[in-house]
């Protein structure tokens, strides 16, 4: 094979990776929002219980105790959605642009990434967190009881997921800004 041939076949590959984790990307947002859906389903299914004919407002503390689990698989997704974006903007698109190859179309763009990592943040806060802190609120009259006290705990754990998640988040937006930009 030339080296012409081996070069064109390189930025090919270069840009069937870099479809791929854009493929990826989108398959992990669907995936996040399945996660927030099903949170937000299972909060208001708990609700319809305890606000049911019933009445019992201590299946509330469930939502709270949950909200870890699904904020930790939310800030999951979001980390590997930003490493993968770091690695086609630090290392991808320079190899294209070196070469003198264009890439491939792009779906976003960066010039306002951190503004949507803030709204994205503030819509997770209000998403995650308002249904726990409703489910700790609707039982004070629990307050000194150890499942009140493991669900506050929990929410606190979500809004420190949340926070971390956001910190990372930000810090591969500057991670790529700081990156050379390729000459076009």
């Amino acid at each position: 094979m030339t080296a012409q041939g081996q070069s064109h076949e390189e930025i090919e590959t270069a840009r069937r990776e870099i479809d791929a984790l854009r493929a990826e990307r989108n398959v992990r947002l669907q995936q996040r929002d399945n996660a927030l859906f099903g949170y937000l389903a299972a909060a208001a299914a708990l609700g319809g219980v305890a606000f049911g004919q019933s009445a019992h407002a201590e299946v509330l503390l469930i939502v709270p105790i949950l909200a870890p689990a699904v904020t930790a698989i939310v800030a999951q997704h979001h980390s590997v959605i930003g490493r993968r974006e770091a690695f086609i903007a630090i290392h991808l698109m320079p190899y294209l642009a070196q070469r003198g190859a264009a890439a491939p179309s792009k779906t976003g763009t960066r010039r306002h990434a951190r503004s949507e990592v803030r709204v994205r943040t503030l819509a997770h806060l209000v998403a995650l967190l308002t249904p726990a802190l409703l489910g700790l609120a609707m039982n004070l009259r629990l307050v000194r009881g150890a499942t009140w006290a493991f669900a506050c705990a929990c929410t606190v754990v979500t809004a420190g997921i949340l926070w971390s998640s956001h910190r990372q988040r930000m810090h591969s937006i500057a991670e790529i800004d700081a990156a050379p930009t390729p000459a076009r």
